[in-house]
C-alpha cells in the first residue's frame, strides 16, 4: 500500500529518530544501514528537507539530522510529502487503472475498509512510534555529532525482487 518511496522514507526517518535528538547522519551511512540505494535516498532525503522535516549540513561532518520531535510527525505526512495527497488507489482487477469505488464491484467493499484502515493507521502512527522511542537507547553504532556509522561497512542486506 505504500510506495517503495515512502517506504524508504519512512524507514529513513525511523532511523534517524533512533540515532538521538540533534545526531547527523551521513547519506552514505544511512544508505549503507537500511539496504537502500545511496542517490535514491539522497533524492528522497531532498524531498524531506525541503518539507521542513530534516535539516541538511555539508561537509565532513555534515549529514541530515530531524529538525523536529519524531512524535510530531505522523507517517501520513510523510506519505504526503513523497506520494502527494492525491494519490489514488488502484483496481483490484485492473492494476493500470484507478479504484472507481463506485459500487459496482463485489471487491470494493472488503479493500475499502482496508485502506480506510490502513489511512487511518498512518494518521495515528508517528515516526516515533515505529522507532519505539519509549523502549529504545539511541543506536550505539551511531557517533553522536560525527555523522558517522560503524556499521556502514557491513554488506547491506538487500530484499530479493519479486
Amino acid at each position: 500500500m505504500l510506495t517503495l518511496t515512502a517506504e524508504y522514507a519512512i524507514r529513513s526517518l525511523v532511523a534517524l529518530a533512533r540515532a538521538g535528538t540533534g545526531v547527523r547522519v551521513a547519506t552514505h551511512d544511512l544508505a549503507a544501514r537500511l539496504g537502500i540505494p545511496p542517490g535514491y535516498l539522497s533524492k528522497v532525503l531532498a524531498a524531506l528537507t525541503r518539507a521542513g522535516l530534516l535539516s541538511a549540513t555539508r561537509g565532513a561532518h555534515g549529514g541530515h539530522r530531524l529538525t523536529g520531535a519524531a512524535a510530531e510527525i505522523r507517517l501520513m505526512d510523510v506519505v504526503g510529502i513523497i506520494d502527494g495527497s492525491t494519490r489514488r488507489a488502484r483496481c483490484v482487477r485492473n492494476p493500470a487503472e484507478p479504484c472507481v469505488d463506485d459500487g459496482t464491484c463485489s471487491e470494493v467493499g472488503c479493500w475499502t475498509d482496508v485502506r480506510w484502515n490502513f489511512r487511518r493507521f498512518l494518521e495515528e502512527r508517528t515516526i516515533a512510534d515505529l522507532a519505539g522511542l519509549d523502549s529504545l537507547e539511541p543506536l550505539p553504532a551511531l557517533k553522536r555529532g560525527t555523522g558517522t556509522d560503524d556499521h556502514a561497512r557491513r554488506p547491506a542486506v538487500r530484499r530479493a525482487r519479486s
